[in-house]
């Protein structure tokens, strides 16, 4: 049993939290997005749609939308049966976890195993498994939204594609497996350090040669690209999971690189669910996040050049398809 006890706030942003069951052992839970409810005015601080439960015993994640007692044996149905501790940073400890938005762990792991899992070319498993050493390791694409975009790949017959962030490139490797041998990919990313991380996986996979890796941030990048005027209306696909501040900067760019009927595909354009919440509901270090990308969505919403569509894979897929 877990006792009873006045929730404490903790900081202003409720950045580090874990929870902390009675006998201090075991138990030990790092949330994704979790309520606090300060006990004097009953505001919520977060919303706790997915709760990360860490089992000390046995060093691996566990998940629940609820708040569970060690061992998954008993729910916590009120948020004064837990404690909070100022310790950890909100998010998955590892790229393992769900980063989607499904209800259960145990659907989301249904899916995982005899869906995902399964169909994952062996050089995905790898270049997963190294990134999740990584001390960054949730910031990679998470493996349902990159089968997704393996599909869409496959179907446009995409063969001229660009990326902009790449970080270990998975979302990379992947396209690179899709595309034909003749394919290429212009990879851009300000940080080379990352990209090397999984380079070893991808020249194992033999298919280094479809990249063009430049190191930059992305606006220049893209610029550059546009002075050459064959590039302009030229790319099947493009991919972005970059800075969000400047997606729709991003976007005006390329919607001028990709051709007709070509796909773009955005990342994160659900922001950890916040783009549902109240702003003031929003831990501080996630308000420009969440701002940026709530009026990115609505931009898209309003282009009428675009077909567009969400998903809620990984931090929520959102689909372009350029009209004209």
């Amino acid at each position: 049993m877990v006792t009873k006890v006045k929730p404490t706030y903790l900081g202003h942003t409720c950045k580090h939290l874990k929870l902390l069951d009675d006998n201090g052992a075991g138990g030990l839970w790092s949330l994704r997005l979790a309520v606090i409810w300060q006990e004097q005015c009953k505001r919520a601080i977060f919303s706790f749609r997915l709760a990360a439960i860490w089992q000390e015993q046995c060093k691996r994640p566990i998940f629940s939308l609820y708040l569970c007692a060690r061992n998954r044996q008993s729910l916590c149905t009120t948020l004064s049966q837990i404690i909070v501790r100022n310790t950890e940073p909100m998010g998955p400890k590892n790229a393992t976890e769900s980063k989607g938005l499904l209800q259960t762990h145990e659907l989301y792991k249904y899916l995982m195993e005899n869906n995902v899992y399964p169909r994952e070319p062996k050089p995905l498993k790898e270049l997963r498994a190294l990134t999740a050493t990584y001390k960054w390791a949730v910031m990679g694409t998470a493996p349902d939204a990159g089968q997704l975009i393996e599909i869409l790949l496959k179907l446009i017959g995409a063969k001229k594609t660009i990326e902009i962030g790449v970080f270990t490139g998975y979302s990379l490797l992947l396209t690179a497996l899709a595309i034909p041998e003749d394919g290429k990919i212009v990879a851009i990313d300000v940080d080379r350090e990352s990209y090397e991380i999984g380079l070893p996986v991808i020249k194992n996979a033999g298919v280094e040669h479809k990249i063009d890796f430049i190191e930059s941030e992305g606006l220049p990048a893209l610029d550059k690209l546009l002075e050459d005027p064959e590039n302009e209306g030229s790319f099947d696909y493009a991919f972005v999971d970059a800075d969000k501040i400047n997606y729709i900067n991003y976007h005006e760019l390329v919607m001028k690189l990709l051709k007709v009927n070509g796909i773009v595909v955005y990342d994160n354009t659900l922001w950890f669910g916040t783009v549902a919440q109240p702003e003031d509901s929003v831990p501080e270090d996630y308000r420009r996040g969440r701002s940026a990308t709530v009026a990115f969505n609505k931009a898209l919403a309003a282009d009428p050049r675009v077909d567009i569509s969400t998903v809620p894979l990984g931090d929520g897929l959102t689909i372009c398809r350029r009209l004209y």
